[in-house]
Order: C-alpha cells, then sequence, then structure tokens
C-alpha cells in the first residue's frame, strides 16, 4: 500500500508596517491605555496579505513597497482562544488589488469570508469597550512585503 503524501504546509504572505507607523500606534496604545499589546521588539507589526493552506511555490514577496493606508476604525475580532483581538481596519486601494491579484493567480485559499485589511493593536482587550476610543487618525505606512511558510498542522478546520 502506497501512503499518500500530506503537505502540512501553507503560504502565509504581508506586509511589515513602517517604524514611523510603528511608532504612531504605540503611541496610540499607551496613551489610551490598551491592554495586551505585543511590542514590536517580540514581534514588528503586520498586515496579513495571503493566508493560504494551500502552498503556494510560485508566489514571490515584491519586497521593498510603500502603501499608504487610511485607517478606518477599530473592530473586534474574535480569537480561536476566546479572546477579544482589537485591530484597526485599513483602506488601501492597491494592497486589496495586490490581494485579490495573488489569489486569482495563485489560486490561494483564504480562511475568512472576505479580505479585512487591519493592523492589530491588542491580541486581548478583555471586557474593555472600543466605543469610547479616539479614532486613530494617522496614515499608515507599509514598508515591506514578506512571505514564510505557514505550519498547518496546528490549525483547526
Amino acid at each position: 500500500m502506497r501512503v499518500k503524501e500530506i503537505n502540512t504546509k501553507g503560504t502565509y504572505a504581508g506586509f511589515r508596517v513602517a517604524e514611523r507607523s510603528c511608532a504612531d500606534i504605540n503611541e496610540y496604545i499607551n496613551k489610551n491605555k490598551i491592554p495586551q499589546s505585543r511590542s514590536d521588539k517580540e514581534q514588528r507589526r503586520h498586515v496579513t496579505l495571503l493566508y493560504s493552506r494551500k502552498y503556494l511555490p510560485e508566489y514571490e514577496p515584491a519586497g521593498p513597497v510603500r502603501y499608504e493606508c487610511r485607517p478606518a476604525g477599530f473592530e473586534v475580532f474574535p480569537t480561536q482562544d476566546g479572546w477579544r483581538s482589537l485591530v484597526l481596519l485599513i483602506e488601501s486601494e492597491a494592497l486589496e488589488q495586490r490581494h485579490k491579484t495573488l489569489m486569482k493567480r495563485h489560486k490561494a485559499t483564504f480562511d475568512y469570508d472576505e479580505f479585512k485589511p487591519h493592523v492589530t493593536f491588542s491580541y486581548n482587550i478583555g471586557d474593555m469597550p472600543i466605543g469610547s476610543l479616539p479614532p486613530f487618525v494617522k496614515t499608515i505606512l507599509l514598508d515591506e512585503e514578506y512571505s514564510e511558510d505557514l505550519e498547518i498542522d496546528w490549525l483547526k478546520t
């Protein structure tokens, strides 16, 4: 009997948030006492571009880029752990077009119903109400497209 090879690798691609924008985000987080935010030393802030359980060996990240994104308000995303993650939704036609182009070109998969470009401000805000937060008004600058293998054997199906 021949054992079928199981692929446990997918493709993750994202954009790194420029240092200037990271500093603006950190200032906002500190000023508004937002809990459970990772420091940029632990993990540089990023925006997900692709989250494909299908491995994309032909995909090549663009490297240095310059995308200016408009803040579009806060939203709470539930996590697999049952936490409440605070994200800043962002708008950029170029970013959304890049996502659509790569999805089509590589026949990539995506785990979510729609692509919602965002930057995570907190991985667990607990019961903090977000309605009282002042708007984040500074432009978010993305400066590098990168990719890494997505280890999918731990993902819930």
